[in-house]
């Protein structure tokens, strides 16, 4: 989407990675952004709990780098796991990695009682829930109203 965003992303989205550039570049970049953005913070394809290193050779655990960029952001946060929630983003509909873990657990149990992985239905989208830090909201001034009503609201963090 990035690369084929068209006319209408054209300059408008940029990517810090935090193997090319230091933490403090990226806190220092997440504090000068533009008015109506937002950041999407993403952690590497490889695990969700993988810590990063920076260029300058600090280790950062996921929820460390989000807490820093979070406070020090000039435009909300967001993620799309909810084992972020209570480290600086909003919310949203998050993908439930405990549903995820849940979920492999049991097919892994069922392939090794011997059923046939080719008999398994496939697994359609689901183990996402739709929730949103309270606070997060307040600070950025979400108004609660614009959630769907089938919204959990977390106090935590």
């Amino acid at each position: 989407m990035v690369k084929g965003g068209g006319i209408l992303f054209k300059n408008k989205i940029s990517s810090l990675q935090s193997h090319r550039a230091t933490h403090t570049r990226i806190i220092k970049h997440c504090f000068m952004m533009a008015l109506l953005s937002f950041i999407f913070f993403l952690v590497g394809a490889t695990s969700p709990s993988a810590d990063s290193r920076d260029k300058a050779g600090i280790t950062f655990t996921p929820p460390e780098a989000l807490k820093l960029i979070s406070d020090a952001s000039n435009a909300p946060v967001f993620d799309f796991v909810d084992s972020q929630m209570g480290y600086g983003i909003v919310g949203g509909k998050l993908s439930s990695l405990k549903w995820q873990t849940d979920k492999m657990a049991e097919l892994a149990q069922r392939v090794l009682s011997g059923e046939s992985p080719a008999a398994m239905p496939i697994v359609e989208e689901a183990g996402y829930r739709t929730v949103y830090n309270w606070k997060e909201l307040k600070r950025w001034e979400f108004r609660k109203a614009a959630c769907p009503k089938a919204a959990f609201l977390s106090i935590r963090g």
